[in-house]
């Protein structure tokens, strides 16, 4: 069974809001790789509701769900939740890979090594060329690479985080009339 729109719990959709908010350092220092399309242009999703879960992170293109596990899911109680949990995303034909917040504090190469190859697996990518035009169609891919911020609208470089914008202008400024 594969279908193309997962359905969730509606009462889900505040929690997985929450839970954003509450991100662990392991989440949050995969997300920073994650976001953006980075990996071979595929968009990641972070606390998204499937069905009567909320999964860690989620790539709908490639039916891949990212979990990762804080120490109280080597407890018995905990490793049964995960594999019923496991089993039935595996139902909707999603792949789940499961990492310890450890391993992604201590070796995130290696965890987003095996992303990768799960990318590529999932998305039957199997040559150099293939990945060449899956990445082609990327946002970053066709910025040139001397472009590290180009302009905006107003042929400023746009503001980066914590930059503060401009003052307000007032209708007058904005439009001037003319004489």
């Amino acid at each position: 069974m594969h279908p193309t729109h997962l359905l969730y719990k509606k009462n889900l959709k505040s929690f997985a809001r929450t839970l954003r908010t509450q991100a662990t350092e392991a989440e949050w220092r995969l997300w920073m790789h994650l976001r953006g399309r980075q990996l071979l242009n595929v968009q990641f999703y972070r606390q998204k509701p499937i069905g009567p879960f909320i999964v860690d992170f989620f790539a709908p293109r490639a039916r891949l769900v990212i979990e990762l596990d804080g120490s109280q899911h080597f407890e018995l109680a905990h490793l049964d939740r995960d594999k019923a949990r496991d089993n039935y995303l595996n139902r909707l034909g999603l792949t789940v890979l499961r990492f310890d917040n450890g391993q992604v504090m201590r070796t995130l190469d290696g965890v987003l090594a095996v992303v990768y190859n799960a990318l590529l697996v999932q998305l039957n990518i199997s040559s150099e060329s293939d990945i060449a035009l899956v990445g082609s169609s990327s946002r970053s891919a066709r910025r040139s690479p001397s472009a590290k911020n180009p302009p905006g609208r107003n042929g400023r470089p746009p503001l980066q985080r914590g930059q503060r914008g401009a003052k307000r202008m007032t209708s007058e400024e904005a439009c001037p009339r003319r004489k």
